[in-house]
């Protein structure tokens, strides 16, 4: 098993800002203001060389923090959370991806807060480590 850490660079968007910014995940930043209700990350990353007919990729989100969260591979939807809303994951997200990747691949991790009070208990944020496993012997 061989791990792809998908620390930086990241670009984070706020619905309150204009431009994205560069980050790093895990994203340790206090950028919060109290209209921040979406954040929006996005990695680009090459795929990984050497895969054969029977290798495994496995995309690991190990934290987030929000109300709601989406997950995109290339522009398709490879994960949304429960109905019952997000708030702090207690377990890892984990993602069989092979069939979604491409020779560059754009991640989108997408974290809402419809919480509307004024200081609202969950801020969105990408508060884990992001990382593919790779096993070639599957």
């Amino acid at each position: 098993m061989h791990v792809i850490r998908l620390r930086r660079p990241w670009l984070r968007q706020t619905n309150d800002d204009a431009q994205p910014v560069r980050c790093d995940v895990p994203d340790t930043s206090d950028f919060h203001s109290p209209q921040t209700q979406t954040v929006l990350y996005e990695r680009r990353f090459n795929c990984p060389t050497g895969l054969g007919d029977h290798s495994r990729v496995q995309l690991t989100v190990t934290a987030m923090a929000g109300t709601s969260g989406q997950i995109s591979l290339n522009d398709n939807i490879i994960w949304t959370s429960p109905e019952a809303g997000l708030n702090q994951l207690s377990d890892p997200i984990q993602l069989q991806i092979k069939n979604h990747l491409a020779p560059t691949n754009r991640l989108m991790i997408e974290i809402t807060n419809n919480d509307s009070r004024p200081h609202p208990e969950v801020a969105p944020i990408l508060n884990g480590e992001v990382y593919l496993e790779l096993d070639e012997s599957a």
